[in-house]
């Protein structure tokens, strides 16, 4: 019973984590488009595409500068 018991806590602590994730990165995904979307043309790709790459290859530092700066 207490076995049961600490696995229904390990799942609801995974779907708490997962959800929180979840809000986080669509946060993020808003704040992406949000930057790219002050540039026009190419820029815009870049930012968005240059962005996204960041977040695929887990550099969360070098997405603030590229928002700020439009590259890397």
């Amino acid at each position: 019973m207490e076995e049961n018991h600490k696995l229904c806590l390990e799942i609801e602590k995974r779907s708490r984590n997962a959800a929180t994730l979840n809000e986080l990165l669509r946060y993020t995904g808003q704040m992406i488009t949000m930057a790219a979307g002050m540039r026009v043309g190419t820029a815009r790709n870049r930012v968005n595409t240059l962005c996204r790459n960041a977040l695929k290859n887990k550099h969360f530092l070098s997405i603030a500068d590229i928002m700020e700066k439009g590259y890397e």
